[in-house]
């Protein structure tokens, strides 16, 4: 690959009239070093050890009292009062009680809102900042003018017969999810703590948050997130590409500290109702980024046969792989023709990157695993989400498709649309030679974006976070799912024309300017739900790291080393 990188930069060189020398000094690096150089930095940065730090609260948005751990070692007592400070001007907000049974009484000011009982649990969780609330009870409009108003819960009663004395609030949006930033620090002696307790006629109490197990990393680089579902299919496959061990060993090093500490975690979880954290996606096992791109290592290397430390790991391997496969297949909503979709932002949302937290399971564990029905799966989704995606004027996919207004979202977000490209890819590869119409219809619709993706590539090689709008930043995961995408169709046949892999080449030059020596990554966007404008997107930060892109990176690297 080093020969085409010199060829590829002499002649760029010759075209831009510098000297060759110059150009040579700016060569990215070969993608077998950029991606050891990315490597290192993930080692560095992932620590695979359980730690227990102090909790906090609201968690997820959602504020818990616990009076068995407020009083533990104490005689519990027999009502509560626990208070908040809020302000606001939406008056469209409800507060929303869950718990275990009780009886209780809500007022603001001292003005009684209600009276009511709760009595099934904690909230469940099923999207983003999206609970299952017993009660949901109306914010009083006149409450709604951005003063501070004192909310609090009184004569809290536990059923004496219930094992958990815990009582969950949020203030909640109209269609349902936590609201934050609504109540404000409360004082208690010369601290400030998000809400304050007594019980009986004692004076007011500092909330106590039990220790919660974490991985004590900054970007969660051993939980159980999509991106690092995405970052260990990556591993593997830079695994066998390169002959490099190294990548293995991490990926099974992962899967290990997962199932060494997932019934500790989920335990603790269960007796002190913490909803954030460790494993926290894995808890909730509802969205397809909670466990789509999480099991395709995990399916793969059961089908490579590869060793594990004992039979039991292997088993549990297995038992979840097949559990992802079901809640794909039958857990997650969809609409009436079998697209995937999601309850939030608007029931239901047909959302691009879920394309690829969903296909890039399908595919590759339906390949390892020899089932049929994921593969079939996977077909569909490609074949609707197009459907619905398709921007009319450039052809490229926006960010999102909604059913309550039945049109699609503002923008064409840069990593969206990149998932989608990089698992549509995927599939191109290994399901090409089927006979079937749809895979005819997946590769019109992906040398279409190819092609369509072109004009927008900037002068360094990079696209922007918006792709269609160069007034917003160059975003380094976007471009790596683009290059990977460009490089692969090249490659395979789709895209046979030189601009294509000259494209490619630009944007592993671009994105290759985003990374250091020591495998440092610049420029990626952190998690993006779905924004109200172009310029809401361009206003959502990078960090340093993030984890999000990094299995793209490897990705894209590999797609250009193929080029040779």
């Amino acid at each position: 690959m080093v020969i085409s990188f010199r060829l590829f930069y002499f002649s760029f060189a010759l075209l831009l009239g510098l000297p060759a020398s110059a150009v040579t000094a700016q060569a990215p690096p070969a993608p077998k070093e950029l991606v050891a150089r990315v490597f290192s930095m993930v080692e560095r940065n992932t620590r695979f050890e359980l730690d227990y730090g102090g909790g906090s609260e609201p968690q997820e948005k959602i504020y818990l009292f616990d009076a068995d751990y407020q009083q533990e070692g104490q005689t519990i007592d027999s009502s509560y009062t626990i208070s908040w400070t809020f302000s606001t001007r939406a008056d469209d907000l409800r507060i929303g009680l869950s718990g275990y049974p009780a009886d209780l009484e809500l007022y603001i000011d001292d003005e009684r809102i209600s009276s009511t009982h709760v009595g099934a649990g904690a909230p469940v969780r099923l999207d983003y900042s999206y609970s299952t609330f017993e009660r949901q009870l109306p914010l009083p409009a006149r409450y709604a003018d951005g003063q501070p108003h004192q909310l609090e819960v009184r004569a809290l009663t536990f059923d004496p017969a219930t094992t958990q004395r815990q009582l969950f609030l949020s203030f909640l949006a109209p269609n349902g999810t936590s609201v934050g930033g609504v109540a404000q620090a409360v004082p208690v002696g010369e601290a400030s703590y998000p809400y304050r307790w007594c019980s009986g006629r004692t004076d007011w109490r500092a909330p106590t948050f039990p220790e919660l197990p974490e991985s004590g990393e900054q970007l969660d680089w051993s939980d159980f997130r999509y991106f690092t579902g995405a970052l260990l299919a990556a591993l593997g496959d830079a695994e066998h590409y390169f002959d490099q061990s190294a990548y293995g060993e991490y990926v099974d090093r992962h899967h290990r500290y997962f199932f060494d500490h997932r019934a500790e975690v989920l335990e603790h979880r269960a007796t002190y109702g913490h909803r954030g954290g460790l494993f926290n996606h894995y808890a909730r096992f509802r969205m397809l980024d909670d466990f789509g791109p999480q099991g395709v290592s995990l399916a793969e290397r059961l089908s490579d046969a590869a060793p594990h430390t004992n039979n039991t790991e292997s088993t549990q391997a297995s038992q979840l792989v097949h559990a992802i496969a079901q809640q794909i297949l039958t857990g997650v909503p969809r609409l009436a023709d079998g697209t995937l979709c999601r309850i939030t932002p608007d029931s239901f949302t047909v959302q691009s990157d879920d394309l690829f937290m969903a296909n890039l399971f399908s595919l590759r564990a339906g390949l390892a695993l020899g089932r049929e029905d994921l593969l079939e799966d996977a077909l569909l989704q490609s074949v609707n989400f197009s459907s619905y995606l398709t921007d009319a004027e450039t052809g490229l996919y926006r960010h999102a498709y909604s059913t309550k207004t039945e049109d699609q979202s503002t923008t064409i977000w840069g990593r969206g649309m990149g998932w989608t490209m990089v698992v549509d890819a995927m599939l191109l590869q290994r399901l090409g030679d089927r006979q079937d119409e749809r895979i005819e219809q997946i590769r019109r619709s992906f040398v279409a974006r190819c092609e369509a993706l072109l004009p927008y590539q900037a002068a360094d090689g990079r696209w922007h976070q918006v792709i269609t709008d160069p007034t917003t930043y160059l975003e380094t995961s976007a471009t790596a799912m683009f290059t990977y995408a460009l490089a692969t169709g090249y490659r395979e046949g789709w895209l046979p024309e030189p601009r294509f892999s000259e494209a490619a080449l630009r944007g592993y030059a671009g994105m290759s300017s985003q990374i250091a020596a020591d495998g440092t990554v610049e420029g990626i966007v952190s998690g993006t739900p779905i924004l109200p404008s172009p310029a809401a997107y361009n206003g959502h930060p990078t960090r340093t790291n993030d984890p999000r892109g990094i299995g793209a990176i490897i990705w894209a690297a590999l797609a250009v080393d193929a080029l040779d």
